[in-house]
């Protein structure tokens, strides 16, 4: 959303940003500021977790005599179906800096598709210098520090996760890779700016591409001075590399590992090696550096058995780690895996109702329904 706000602004169109949840404020003081707004469209972004509230909040917005278009996830998942709503003018599939202006421009009510850019062709993402301190990340605990500076390195990944939701959804599996210097230029200009103290790069996967461009990265980050942490993939890194990333100033490791089955990896497409992910793992934790480990239960398959075993093994690991189920969201592969093999009927889905059905426990049961079938 940051980055439409730029794109259309240096377009010449008047936009403006809020985010809400970043300014801390309630509903009351949110339909406060659209109203002082004054605005022609509002770009509202939807997510599967807070689908039901979303639509409300669209809903009145569109009551107040405001045209409302709908962005994100949801809204690409179920863009046929939300167009057909009263309140609902326009909806925009995928990434839409692009979709964005030429809405903002033909004010044709309907579903815009996504449009792919090239990464660097755009400017920096709005940030409000009046909640910019308020984004922070806590997962790598050790060498944090905070103001904390929110940036991306690239767009997108090409890997084939099939629970993956923003891959398949925002981007349709297609990668955009910064040039290391314009990463760098950022990361100095924000940092002159704002007085960061650590670059968070919320990368679907930051060590992907040439490796050439991840060491000038990580030599510039070096020479700015500040620690810095990244999403990685185990797979897409030598260890040498991971190594030269820490020596450079890198100070955490997020790492998507989902599961320490081999059965479950390949079930999900995940593409790692269980043998190399627990040497990666364990080189990794003689290093200098935080560690922050992702699993998932309830992947496809999973018994009760798996999941006392990725438990123990997790524990062996003694590092930092989340491990929540995995949610079988709309516009993923693995959704419509589990519609086509009638474990989520279709004329079941009460997407647009009010009432959260489609995210949340109900989901949460569909896939343990599908996991226990495999018992």
């Amino acid at each position: 959303m940051g980055y439409a706000t730029t794109y259309l602004q240096a377009k010449g169109i008047s936009a403006k940003f809020y985010d809400a949840i970043g300014d801390r404020d309630n509903y009351k003081t949110f339909f406060k500021k659209i109203d002082s707004f004054r605005p022609d469209i509002v770009i509202q972004e939807t997510s599967a977790p807070t689908f039901d509230i979303d639509l409300k909040v669209a809903e009145q917005i569109h009551n107040r005599g405001y045209e409302v278009c709908l962005v994100g996830p949801q809204a690409t998942a179920f863009a046929e179906k939300l167009i057909e709503l009263p309140f609902v003018d326009y909806v925009l599939r995928g990434a839409y800096e692009l979709s964005s202006l030429e809405m903002a421009k033909s004010k044709i009510k309907g579903i815009y598709e996504h449009q792919f850019i090239d990464f660097d062709q755009l400017p920096y993402p709005y940030r409000d210098e009046n909640i910019i301190h308020n984004y922070r990340d806590y997962n790598c605990l050790r060498n944090l520090k905070f103001p904390q500076l929110w940036m991306y390195a690239t767009r997108g990944c090409v890997a084939k996760c099939n629970f993956c939701l923003w891959v398949h959804t925002m981007f349709n599996r297609r990668l955009s890779l910064r040039k290391a210097q314009g990463v760098l230029d950022e990361a100095d200009n924000m940092i002159t700016k704002y007085n960061f103290k650590h670059i968070y790069f919320d990368d679907d996967c930051w060590n992907i591409g040439p490796e050439e461009r991840l060491i000038e990265i990580a030599d510039g980050l070096g020479k700015i001075g500040i620690p810095w942490t990244i999403h990685a993939r185990l797979d897409t890194s030598t260890k040498e590399m991971f190594k030269y990333f820490v020596d450079k100033g890198c100070s955490g490791f997020r790492i998507g590992v989902e599961s320490l089955s081999q059965r479950l990896l390949d079930a999900v497409n995940k593409n790692l090696k269980v043998e190399d992910i627990i040497d990666k793992i364990n080189y990794l934790k003689g290093l200098n550096v935080d560690l922050f480990l992702l699993f998932m239960h309830y992947l496809p398959g999973e018994t009760d058995f798996d999941r006392s075993e990725q438990n123990r093994k997790i524990k062996q690991l003694a590092i930092p780690y989340q491990n929540p189920p995995c949610i079988p969201f709309p516009g993923t592969p693995y959704y419509q895996q589990l519609i086509d093999k009638g474990f989520i009927p279709e004329e079941k889905v009460s997407w647009c109702e009010y009432d959260g059905s489609i995210v949340g426990k109900n989901l949460v049961g569909m896939v343990r329904a599908y996991s226990d079938s495999f018992r």
